[in-house]
């Protein structure tokens, strides 16, 4: 189980970077409130980005070696 869990990371490394991007931005716009409305939106659309390409991939059975 937990082999199968490094290939996948290891396969979509990219796509899961761009989801934890996202999420940290999200993350900062709690820090920083005068910028917060900046972090939201840029974080849910990297975020969103991330998640539309991983599943893109994963449903085309694209390795990204």
């Amino acid at each position: 189980m937990l082999s199968r869990l490094k290939v996948f990371i290891k396969m979509y490394k990219d796509d899961l970077f761009v989801i934890a991007a996202g999420a940290g931005m999200l993350y900062f716009a709690t820090l920083d409130r005068e910028l917060a409305w900046f972090w939201n939106s840029a974080g849910f659309v990297i975020l969103f980005w991330g998640i539309a390409t991983l599943c893109m991939n994963v449903r085309s059975g694209n390795n990204q070696q």
